[in-house]
Parts: structure tokens; sequence; C-alpha cells
């Protein structure tokens, strides 16, 4: 009896994370990232929404923010870890990017890695906006190249791949 109240509640709490935070494709709502007081319900909704995949050779494909897919190497043990387990990478920045940026922006990711921030602001940079991604680690860069492609933002996006000081 006591399992299944606690079903009902974690049931009964996903379904009203899902209305405010889920769209109607299955996608996580960038918008809910601007008000950090829902934090928590944002988090659990992007953990629910992770999902990861291994593609061999050290790759793997995940899912951010629930709505994103991103290349990262298995080797890494830092971000690589977070976003395969969790979807998620420094929430403060991220909410602080999602109230900052507006659509029609050129945004400038300076040390993209394998593009979490990159596609978080090309999204909300949004069509008529433009990404410019700098990465000099060319196993990195290639997996930002092909994350950038996979989420439709190539054509509006530059790739750089070299060193800023």
């Amino acid at each position: 009896m006591i399992r299944s109240l606690f079903r009902q509640k974690a049931t009964a709490a996903m379904a009203h994370i899902a209305e405010t935070t889920i769209d109607q494709r299955g996608l996580f709502r960038l918008q809910a990232l601007k008000d950090s007081a829902n934090r928590d319900r944002n988090l659990a909704a992007i953990l629910a929404l992770c999902h990861n995949a291994y593609l061999g050779d050290h790759r793997s494909l995940c899912r951010i923010l629930g709505r994103f897919e991103i290349l990262v190497d298995t080797r890494d043990d830092a971000l690589a870890t977070h976003l395969l387990s969790r979807g998620i990478w420094e929430m403060h920045v991220t909410e602080c990017l999602a109230r900052a940026i507006s659509p029609g922006m050129t945004v400038v990711d300076v040390g993209a890695n394998y593009g979490y921030f990159a596609v978080l602001m090309a999204a909300l940079a949004g069509p008529k906006g433009r990404l410019i991604a700098i990465e000099a680690n060319p196993a990195a860069a290639d997996l930002l190249q092909v994350t950038l492609k996979r989420n439709g933002f190539m054509g509006r996006s530059k790739l750089h791949r070299v060193a800023v000081a």
C-alpha cells in the first residue's frame, strides 16, 4: 500500500512537471530555464529525458537539456560523465544564458568542447540568430561539428578550429 501511494505521488509529480516543462513533441521547453525558481522541476524533467547510446570507438550519443543530441568522448571523466548521466551541465550558467540570449542574436562559445552551451545558445538565438563556436582540440571539434549538424544548427553556425588567447 505504501509503495502504491509513493507511485501515485511520483506519477502525479511527473505529470505536473511534464505539463509545465515538456512540449507536445516530448521535448524540454527551453523557456522554462528562464525562471531559476523552477530549477528542481526543470532538473527533474531534464533527467527524465536523459538517454544515451554507446556508438563504439569511445563515442556516445546523449540527450542533453531534454532535447538535443550531443556526441561525447566516453574517456572524458569530467564533462561527458555529467552529460551522459544527467543531461545537464552547470545549471546556473544554463539558466543565465536562457535569460540573456534573445532571438536574432549572434552568440559566441569560446572553448566550445562538445557543444553543450553552443547548441543551447544556437537554439535560444533562433533561426535568425548566429552561432560562432571556437574549439582548438581537434577531437572535440570533430564531435562538435557532428553535434551541430545533428541538431540542425550548421546552416547558421561557424566552427573555428583555433585557440583564442
